[in-house]
């Protein structure tokens, strides 16, 4: 026996000392308007406690009623009483009820090791779970598109202790801890019992170790321990519905004894409070995941006064059961019965954290391919929950609530076998399929005026149907290319099994336009510059300067220019003309006797255009 298992064996023989030597904890829900020193006075003394503390129920009520119209469970009712050690717990719960000062009262839960069997040697291939049903429940399928990996989908574990800096999971402890110094993390259950459902959900797809089914989910824990050391899982769950939204999920890994008592558990919500507490989880909105609990109870017997008969109460949750990982029949110790909706695997399960026995060098290393119990079934169909509700929120719809969930997943899981009930397994692709609303995509191609139609539906149900119309004509099946006339429209659209419909167009062209005639080649030749000589001051005299000029005939010539002589010493007075030949171009400057020359050189420019009106 290791160190470990020294110190957890200590601590049970502890728990079974003679019940004088401890106080007797009831929880007790008070009935309205019954004063605190009533309770007590109807059992003699006793200190009386909430239950539920640093929570704003005001708050929380309002927000139920606005998305239910319904109240929700009167947590705020729920205390915890504690009577000196040697005190008749029974004789108190009979004062209590029979006073009316209560309308529940019961022995307080004490903590019970979470819901994992010791491991086997019955080991499968690694992490076959995620694999295509109808081994596994198809996690691989949704792990392939972003929207169902499980991005803004928050997940609470309740749980006593988890290692939320293992090298597979990179979690902020801090962020991670919901319950952080109000519930504390509670070592002396199996340590790596929560690092291990961790794996299973949120490990990192990052080339090593293990991969959580939805690895892109916000994971968080919540210890069921308040800070005074007491085991309140009724407080933890309602505290964690402060921080969540709907369509987030909840996964109790926590068990209790039943009416057999001693390991005989059953499902959490046995205990009223907690009961109370999912109950109100689920009318916010928040899906509760359940586990069934190792006891091999049969939850439909007589001794379960109805408790998990959903005609006599129903808190919303999911309850699930442990299969046989290659069989998919229920384990021994898995309870079952009509209320248990769904099965994961319960052994052969590989993640990180647990016992190690796969690799281990330390805690932050640690892996196992033997993790087990209704502890490993649980995080399983929470995989398929949490897919189901990313790709629901990432295509703008609302979440599931957990009976839409429970019908989803019960209606398109992989049935089980053998005759103790506890659900199918789920199978995420199948469920996806039947939610899908992506359309199919539709490709037109063109060859020689005949138009050929494809359509694929990506990984959704697949096109059931596929037409096409040319023009405003009538939709008609689409079997082989089509003949469009030249500046023909083609139309068509595929729609698949969910009734989602996709669409393209196609104009053909039409006949190509007559050539243009090109418009003749104008051409534009001209001589060398033009000089007028030297100027001779004055003298009354037209100076002329003449260049060749070569041009298309019949074309049009125009000029623009050349204006005024201009130079460093200024501008002549006169401007320039010009007179335009067959052959030649000549420039005419006239100078009077008055005006002034300054030394200098004088120049313009003149721009000739040529242009014809032909096409």
């Amino acid at each position: 026996m290791s160190v470990r298992n020294l110190v957890v064996a200590t601590l049970l023989l502890l728990a079974l000392l003679p019940a004088s030597a401890h106080a007797v904890e009831l929880e007790v829900k008070l009935a309205p308007a019954t004063s605190k020193s009533a309770v007590r006075a109807a059992v003699g003394g006793g200190a009386l406690t909430p239950l539920v503390t640093g929570v704003d129920f005001e708050a929380l009520e309002a927000k139920a009623r606005r998305r239910t119209g319904r109240p929700l469970p009167d947590m705020a009712a729920w205390h915890r009483l504690t009577l000196p050690p040697g005190a008749d717990a029974d004789a108190a719960i009979r004062a209590l009820l029979t006073s009316g000062r209560a309308t529940e009262a019961a022995v307080a839960p004490e903590p019970a090791p979470p819901p994992q069997v010791p491991a086997t040697d019955d080991f499968t291939s690694l992490q076959g779970y995620l694999r295509p049903a109808p081994a596994g429940i198809d996690s691989a399928f949704a792990q392939r598109d972003p929207r169902t990996r499980g991005k803004g989908v928050r997940i609470v574990d309740l749980e006593y202790y988890w290692t939320a800096e293992h090298e597979d999971l990179q979690l902020d402890p801090i962020a991670t801890d919901l319950g952080k110094t109000t519930y504390v993390q509670y070592p002396n259950f199996a340590d790596e019992h929560g690092t291990a459902v961790f794996g299973e959900l949120v490990a990192k797809d990052n080339g090593f170790g293990v991969t959580g089914g939805v690895p892109d989910a916000t994971m968080h824990g919540i210890s069921p321990v308040n800070a005074a050391g007491s085991y309140v899982p009724a407080a933890a769950l309602t505290y964690a519905g402060q921080f969540l939204s709907p369509g987030d999920v909840v996964l109790i890994e926590q068990q209790t004894p039943g009416p057999a008592g001693g390991t005989k558990y059953v499902p959490l919500e046995w205990n009223q409070a907690s009961f109370d507490a999912i109950k109100a989880l689920s009318a916010l909105g928040i899906v509760v995941m359940e586990t069934g609990g190792n006891g091999g109870e049969d939850l439909d017997s007589a001794p379960m006064l109805g408790r998990f008969d959903r005609s006599v109460r129903d808190s919303g949750a999911i309850i699930g059961g442990a299969g046989n990982s290659t069989s998919r029949a229920a384990l021994s110790f898995s309870s079952h019965g009509t209320r248990v909706d769904l099965q994961g695997w319960g052994d052969s399960v590989t993640t990180t954290g647990s016992t190690g026995n796969l690799f281990g060098p330390s805690l932050t290393r640690r892996y196992t391919n033997a993790f087990n119990g209704t502890s490993s079934a649980g995080p399983i169909v929470v995989n398929a929950i949490v897919a189901v509700q990313s790709y629901l929120k990432a295509t703008g719809q609302a979440p599931y609530t957990s009976a839409q969930l429970r019908e989803l997943l019960r209606r398109t899981g992989t049935p089980q076998a053998g005759t103790r009930r506890i659900g199918p397994l789920p199978n995420v692709a199948a469920a996806l399929k039947a939610i899908e609303v992506d359309a199919p995509t539709v490709t037109l191609t063109i060859a020689d005026q005949t138009v050929s139609v494809a359509a694929e539906d990506g990984w959704g149900t697949a096109v059931r149907s596929l037409e096409y119309r040319v023009g405003e004509g009538a939709w008609t099946p689409y079997t082989s290319p089509v003949a469009v006339p030249q500046g023909g429209a083609v139309q068509a659209r595929a729609t698949d099994a969910n009734g989602n419909v996709g669409a393209a167009s196609l104009t053909v062209p039409g006949p190509p336009p007559p050539p243009r005639a090109e418009p003749p080649a104008l051409t534009l030749v001209l001589g060398p510059t033009a000089s007028f000589g030297t100027f001779t001051p004055g003298v009354d005299r037209v100076y002329t300067a003449t260049t060749s000029l070569a041009a298309t005939p019949g074309a049009q010539l125009t000029v623009s220019g050349p204006g005024f002589l201009a130079g460093e010493a200024g501008r002549l007075a006169r401007p320039v003309q010009v007179a335009v030949g067959d052959a030649a171009v000549t420039f005419t400057q006239a100078i009077g006797a008055r005006e002034v020359l300054r030394t200098g050189t004088y120049s313009a420019t003149a721009t000739f255009s040529l242009s014809t009106a032909a096409p």
